[in-house]
């Protein structure tokens, strides 16, 4: 008896200590992957003349509230209030405000692959922190010169709580000011199993919205103004609905006319005009569809992974129907991905590859950008090609999830702690010589 106790407490001390090797080579090579992408954007080598893009906007925006005490009136602000503080954040600091919005960019990176680097310690499957670290740095230096690292980061921190079963009031805060940032994390309620934990979630997250909604307009008036603007949007250039015309000019040669509309670059055409609006249109359906399917799925028994893959999927179908879709939209999807595979009953599949396929494209893509306005081939190849590999992630990801709902719900098990408590026992049991 006491032999065996020994035995098992020398493999959980083994499996201890691997997991802290693990975590001391992934840390170093995160910092590595980022300092590599610093050295892409210019700071080591050229740095007075760093194009800091979208940063400089946000600097702007900034100095705009401090002097107005109001949100921007234009209509490039297309975002919730709570974006407000964060790009209020860097004015606390007396560096350059580029700068420390981009240490502010790595700071919330560090807390998502913390998140992470937990969550694996716990599963021992550590697929989705070298995903996280290695897909950010082939997405190129647009993670660190716009801010939508910080909404992705707080929704890793939200999904490893919800994946490991703590407290459905956490995951609602985090859900609340994720939302309060950029809209989009409001679909990681699709995920929640049961009718019971989605009041608790929704309520929660309802009430953080409610707060920054109440606080914003306090201190700066409307906060509704960013939701007017995004609805006069046209048809994007890079957005999956654009991806004919790209067709049809590498086809046919035809020059594709467009011009920087309400804050982008937007297809200047009748059809356009009204494919915009068809993708506004089905983006408003796609949420009664989300919303009948978790109705008739609530309350089945369904694994955490399930659970993010059905995320993952209505966060993809979203950017899918959008008439915009921005390179960095990609790194939403990466870091529901990362989490999805740090969990036991993850299973990497086709769509996976074609995901990475994605993200290699809409790196190079962002290479060659200015070709999408200039009629260049490359680009347009980039662009077609990454918009094919997100359909066919679309298809196999809907399948996969058909499939999954279909069965038995005696086959699924609830996203608690027991999951991934029994994934790492297995895992340990796994590395037992």
């Amino acid at each position: 008896m006491i032999e065996g106790s020994e035995t098992r407490t020398h493999f959980l001390d083994k499996a201890v200590a691997i997991r802290l090797i693990k975590t001391c080579i992934v840390l170093p090579i995160w910092f590595l992957a980022r300092v590599y992408t610093l050295w892409q954007i210019g700071i080591f080598t050229d740095f007075d003349r760093v194009s800091y893009f979208d940063i400089n906007a946000y600097a702007s925006w900034s100095g705009t509230i401090l002097q107005n005490h109001q949100l921007p009136t234009e209509v490039s602000w297309q975002y919730p209030p709570g974006a407000a503080f964060i790009f209020l954040l860097p004015r606390l600091f007396v560096t350059p405000y580029q700068i420390t919005f981009i240490a502010l960019l790595i700071a919330f990176d560090g807390a998502a692959i913390f998140a992470l680097v937990r969550l694996a310690r716990r599963t021992n499957r550590w697929l989705g922190v070298w995903f996280w670290i290695f897909a950010i740095a082939v997405t190129g230096n647009i993670a660190l010169l716009r801010f939508d690292i910080i909404p992705t980061a707080l929704v890793i921190i939200g999904l490893s709580i919800f994946a490991m079963s703590r407290s459905s009031f956490a995951f609602g805060v985090v859900v609340g000011l994720a939302t309060a940032i950029k809209a989009w994390p409001i679909l990681l309620l699709v995920g929640v199993p049961t009718t019971s934990r989605l009041l608790r979630v929704g309520l929660t997250a309802g009430g953080v919205l409610a707060a920054v909604f109440w606080g914003t307009f306090v201190l700066f008036g409307n906060p509704f103004a960013f939701i007017f603007n995004h609805a006069g949007r046209g048809l994007e250039i890079e957005s999956i609905a654009a991806t004919p015309w790209y067709i049809w000019e590498l086809l046919t040669g035809a020059p594709i006319a467009s011009a920087v509309r309400n804050g982008s670059p937007e297809i200047v055409d009748p059809i356009a005009d009204i494919v915009a609006h068809v993708m506004f249109g089905a983006m408003i359906l796609l949420g009664v569809v989300v919303a009948l399917w978790w109705w008739s799925t609530r309350d089945e028994r369904r694994t955490a992974a399930l659970s993010i893959d059905v995320i993952f999927a209505s966060t993809l179908l979203y950017i899918g129907v959008s008439e915009v879709l921005s390179p960095q939209y990609l790194i939403w999807l990466i870091g529901i991905a990362a989490v999805g595979l740090c969990l036991p009953q993850a299973r990497p599949t086709w769509w996976l590859a074609f995901f990475a396929l994605a993200i290699v494209l809409n790196g190079l893509m962002v290479d060659h950008w200015s070709d999408l306005v200039t009629n260049g081939r490359p680009g347009a190849l980039l662009l077609v090609g990454r918009n094919a590999c997100l359909g066919a992630m679309a298809v196999l990801l809907l399948g996969r999830i058909w499939r999954a709902t279909r069965r038995h719900p005696a086959e699924h098990s609830t996203p608690d702690a027991r999951a991934i408590t029994e994934g790492t026992a297995g895992a340990e049991r796994m590395q037992a010589p």
